[in-house]
């Protein structure tokens, strides 16, 4: 009975350890890309969003998330790819939606992930649910009005229009 009962204070223990570390913020050490990931889409607050994103001269994608979800999980190294590749260009950050319901419910944001591009302090277009990273990337160029250059008539971001040959 003595061998039974230290077993299953092991396996509670066990499970604790577990469940702390799934409770970590998505974009946390857990998820694919973690602190990369982190560092290349920095989170906004309440606090910071005025600033970040309202006030930036640059076009911001904002994605809304929250950490119970499964598909904001599934696009984090998505939008940290698309933030590497459009630095410069097209601003990328986070809100978590749980712990910044106010600004959610100002732009009207209640279904997560969602995708909301801000332009000269406006909110110009939005899209819903886990997409692809050409989806996503489509998404962007639109609502940011680039237009298209180049023989070919594809769309290409200002960075990527001056450096190709």
């Amino acid at each position: 009975m003595k061998e039974v009962l230290i077993c299953f204070v092991i396996a509670l223990v066990v499970g604790s350890i577990i469940n702390s570390t799934r409770q970590l913020d998505v974009w946390g050490t857990t998820a694919a890309g973690g602190a990369q990931a982190s560092a290349l889409v920095p989170a906004v607050t309440e606090t910071t969003f005025q600033h970040e994103v309202l006030d930036s001269s640059q076009p911001v994608l904002v994605d809304f998330y929250t950490d119970e979800c499964p598909h904001c999980t599934a696009m984090v190294p998505v939008v940290a790819d698309l933030a590497a590749q459009l630095k410069g260009d097209v601003k990328i950050v986070r809100l978590d939606a749980g712990e910044n319901a106010a600004i959610a419910d100002k732009y009207g944001v209640h279904a997560w992930p969602a995708f909301v591009m801000f332009k000269g302090g406006e909110k110009i277009d939005e899209t819903k649910g886990e997409q692809s990273k050409d989806e996503l990337l489509s998404f962007i160029k639109k609502s940011a009005s680039y237009k298209p250059s180049g023989s070919e008539g594809q769309e290409q971001l200002p960075h990527q229009a001056n450096t190709e040959g």
